[in-house]
């Protein structure tokens, strides 16, 4: 049965540079490159980021629980691993991999600060799953 004491949340505020090494990122279902990129350009412009959920009930890495496809566009640019495309604002980085960014640019994108709720030892199992799902619908719109 649920029981809303059981359940442990924290909420901080790491930057992206403290963050993408102590999750664990498996590659899933990906956006395509466009999305991506329209993420990057979100960082860029300090638009706000939805936040993201995390389970650390466990040791590190912590797992994610919502926000795979953002955190994974986030890893998978800073390793270089695709250009940035479709551009609505910062047109003349169109073709640019995190490494060939400015250098200001790079430090703005890894000290971005994201809000990050932390699902906490001492969650129930039971609460846990139920957790879950009241995540998904509360993300969906």
């Amino acid at each position: 049965m649920f029981d809303p004491t059981q359940i442990r949340i924290d909420e901080q505020t790491p930057a992206i540079a403290d963050l993408i090494p102590k999750i664990d990122i498996e590659r899933s279902e990906a956006w395509d490159t466009c999305t991506n990129s329209l993420l990057i350009e979100s960082i860029l412009v300090r638009l706000p980021i939805k936040d993201f959920w995390l389970d650390s009930r466990e040791v590190q890495p912590l797992k994610i629980v919502d926000g795979r496809k953002r955190l994974w566009a986030i890893a998978h640019y800073l390793d270089d691993g695709y250009p940035l495309t479709c551009l609505d604002y910062l047109a003349e980085l169109k073709g640019l991999r995190f490494g060939q960014l400015r250098r200001g640019l790079q430090r703005r994108i890894l000290e971005t600060r994201l809000i990050v709720r932390y699902i906490k030892p001492g969650t129930a199992p039971e609460n846990f799953e139920y957790l879950k799902q009241l995540i998904a619908v509360h993300t969906k719109g």
